[in-house]
């Protein structure tokens, strides 16, 4: 299996917004969530925030992403 674990990097930007937004639009999701709270996660996620990372997995074009606190 060949697979690549690499940091969240800004060029991930629309891709992990995409997802997000495919996510909270799941059943698996019991409420909406506004648009700008997307927003905020991916500014703070850019700011440099110590306590807020994001990674991600990629298999054969796949990508998984995953927040570590």
């Amino acid at each position: 299996m060949n697979f690549d674990i690499r940091k969240y990097s800004p060029c991930n930007r629309e891709e992990l917004l995409q997802m997000m937004r495919e996510f909270f639009a799941s059943p698996a999701v019991l409420h909406n969530v506004p648009e700008k709270h997307f927003e905020k996660t991916l500014q703070e996620l850019e700011s440099g925030n110590p306590y807020f990372d994001v990674y991600i997995f990629e298999e054969l074009g796949y990508n998984q992403f995953t927040l570590d606190k």
